[in-house]
């Protein structure tokens, strides 16, 4: 991947790619094969893959004015990311006592989330900098800022240069650097250049073509498309989706085109949400980009057809670069008002790891555990250039296997494309994979392979899933599912056309496919009476168990390639388990098992207190020999009994004293334990309480002296 060294256009697609500039492909931590480590500078450290790479190359038209208005955004580290994952991997195993028992995002900010102390010592950098807090994300995980091209020179220890290639641009020449003592919590600093902006080709079939569907003039109607994926039963059953909540990543819409569609294929009238999301850049004026439009026209009808009794929010964003991806998904899951999330947005994982680096893909990965740990299921396009992402650009030649990130990240559903085919009187007869390599410059279809950036996930292996490829590589195989995609079995909608005028016309591509997931999901938490969560162990779950359902959950495609991977039974990477049956899938996501209301222990605060003038105060230092009190506020959710614990007090690594505790068993209390410490040195005392729930260990340091 280190060798391929072009710069590309970045975009989002409607059946479409987003494409981003190339570095080294490093590893985000926790999930991957290797990670970025930084790099020490002085009393400094440089963020690795924070520069663009090439830049030395073009021309340097001068400095940035130093009075030029930025925007930046602060990613922040996950604390404790182990113990996170371990709590997405309970919540998300049908087996396990813990399934289901989601966090709010308060629960997720008070034990994941950088501490106050820590976030205040960010903030407190900045604005001795010359920065301005603008915002700071509910989860505790962005803090944007903004100031002048100068101070922004100033706080990352880098110097901003406009650059010409194509076109006039602005970046940093050199990497950033940050405090020592704040580089554990900085994860990634996001808006220093303004360089890639969104290119969007369209995959459409010809207006003119001849129509297959008696009831469209164009492509698939919804009618056509529910009864395919055997949604109808469910609606007819007024299974609608009715109090969910879908979110899409978009630009904006025309309402009057939403209103048109939903008339001519008597859906119920629903006009979106609009929200515009906190993007430091976004300075919400929107161009007449008319691909933006239509990709997130597209989305909205598809999904709404798919559910026509759920909730929409467009979360919008007029900066168009690669990282405002970041921004999106970040705003949806610190609000958490949305319940399913759907992307049409990526591009291939090696142009994206180098912009800025790692430390955007790792930031994102941050999120994205977010979202699992809360229920929310996230779905992302595969891509529409088949096994080889990267040719999408209509320049790359079609020969290194590439995936499409963010659909790679274990976290994120990731949905490619078929081809679907329906009988004389309009039932689902058949589907083949996507494919189309009549340009072999620009080729079509299903996005799939083997991730270079994310190791296999322990879900994605066993019988069924296994296959010819997986046993020489280890990484992450996409796609999970998949749907119609092919623009010439496309779907029917009214979206903008390059005048700017809403017309009638026939889309596919894996973004089309993506949001008729999302739709199905909403109208499953409306069956099941629950959030499906972060879904990917339990679609393979059910697929690895598909001989014990009376009716299996997906239409497996067997025929057919995305240009190089085979379908097959089963799993495979071309299509992952194949198409939905969506009653099939309501009827076993039922079988898989109950809901065990488990309580969760939330520590609010801990703290160490010592007597002084008759009083006793919250310290950080104790008096040798004299009594340390250790005090602990918790609160139970849906409490089964006493809640028990222990604290344990350490000298260094060294235990010094253990007690367990049990408190009255009320949804909340304080615990107590008193302690006489008679040697100086470094102590912490540690608290773990539960009932039988999970909960975080609360440390507190302290000295004797």
């Amino acid at each position: 991947m280190s060798s391929l060294r072009r710069v590309l256009p970045f975009r989002r697609r409607l059946g479409l790619i987003l494409l981003v500039p190339l570095a080294l492909a490093v590893l985000p931590p926790a999930v991957a094969r290797g990670a970025a480590r930084p790099v020490p500078r002085g009393g400094l450290v440089t963020l690795a893959g924070s520069a663009m790479p090439n830049l030395s190359r073009l021309a340097r038209l001068g400095a940035l004015s130093p009075h030029t208005s930025m925007g930046i955004g602060m990613a922040l580290r996950v604390r404790r990311p182990r113990q996170l994952e371990a709590l997405v991997r309970q919540v998300s195993d049908p087996h396990s006592p813990r399934y289901h028992r989601y966090l709010s995002v308060a629960q997720f900010r008070a034990r994941f989330a950088p501490s106050a102390s820590q976030v205040g010592r960010v903030r407190t950098w900045l604005m001795a900098s010359g920065l301005h807090i603008s915002h700071q994300a509910p989860n505790g995980l962005l803090i944007e800022a903004h100031g002048p091209a100068s101070a922004v020179q100033r706080a990352f220890h880098t110097r901003l240069y406009r650059y010409r290639q194509n076109r006039a641009f602005y970046a940093n020449a050199t990497p950033v650097a940050v405090p020592r003592a704040l580089s554990t919590t900085i994860e990634a600093v996001i808006g220093l250049d303004n360089r890639y902006r969104v290119s969007r080709p369209i995959l459409s079939r010809s207006s003119h073509a001849a129509p297959r569907d008696p009831g469209s003039e164009f492509g698939y109607t919804p009618a056509d498309l529910q009864k395919f994926y055997n949604i109808s039963p469910l609606l007819d059953a007024d299974v609608t989706g009715a109090g969910q909540t879908i979110g899409i990543v978009a630009y904006k819409i025309l309402p009057g085109d939403i209103s048109t569609f939903e008339k001519e294929y008597s859906l119920p009238r629903y006009v979106p949400k609009q929200v515009q999301v906190k993007d430091p850049r976004n300075h919400g004026q929107y161009g007449s980009d008319w691909t933006a439009v239509a990709e997130a026209e597209l989305d909205t009808e598809i999904s709404h057809a798919m559910a026509p009794g759920a909730n929409i929010i467009l979360y919008e964003d007029a900066n168009e670069r690669l990282d405002s991806i970041y921004f999106s998904f970040s705003q949806m899951v610190s609000e958490n008002r949305v319940q399913v999330i759907s992307s049409s947005v990526g591009g291939p994982e090696n142009h994206w790891a180098a912009f800025p680096g790692i430390d955007l893909v790792s930031a994102t990965h941050d999120v994205l555990l977010e979202a699992a740990a809360q229920g929310q299921t996230v779905l992302n396009a595969s891509g529409d250039s088949g096994a080889y992402d990267a040719a999408g650009d209509g320049r790359a030649s079609q020969t290194e296997l590439m995936v499409d990130y963010p659909c790679s990240d274990p976290y994120v559903t990731c949905v490619g494309g078929t081809t679907v085919q329906d009988t004389p009187t309009g039932d689902y007869s058949s589907e083949t994979v996507w494919s189309d390599n009549s340009d072999p410059t620009n080729p079509g279809g299903s996005g799939g392979g083997i991730s270079h950036l994310f190791s296999r996930p322990p879900w994605q292996t066993g019988p069924g899933t296994d296959n010819s490829y997986s046993t020489s590589d280890a990484g992450r195989m996409v796609p999970d599912v998949s749907a119609d995609a092919d623009p010439q079995t496309g779907y029917a909608v009214f979206i903008v056309n390059v005048h700017l005028m809403g017309e009638d016309d026939e889309y596919g591509g894996t973004s089309a496919a993506t949001p008729l997931w999302a739709g199905l999901i909403a109208i499953l938490v409306d069956s099941l009476g629950r959030r499906i969560g972060f879904f990917n162990p339990t679609l393979y779950t059910l697929g690895t168990q598909t001989a014990s359902f009376a009716s299996p959950p997906f239409h497996d495609i067997t025929s057919g390639t995305n240009l190089y991977y085979p379908a097959t039974a089963g799993y495979d990477l071309a299509t992952g388990w194949g198409s939905p049956d969506g009653v099939a899938l309501a009827a076993d996501l039922r079988q898989l098992g109950r809901i065990v209301l488990t309580p969760i222990v939330v520590v609010k605060t801990a703290h160490v207190k010592q007597k002084r003038n008759s009083k006793y105060v919250i310290v950080k230092t104790v008096a040798k020999g004299k009594s340390a009190r250790f005090t602990a506020s918790y609160a139970v959710t849906n409490p089964a009994g006493p809640a028990t614990g222990r604290l344990e007090i350490f000298k260094g690594k060294t235990s010094v004293r253990a007690w367990k505790l049990t408190s009255p068993g009320s949804a909340s209390g304080t615990m107590t334990r008193s302690v006489i410490l008679k040697k100086a040195g470094s102590y912490s005392a540690v608290l773990t309480v539960s009932d039988g729930g999970y909960s975080t260990p609360i440390r507190v340091k302290f000295k004797v002296k």
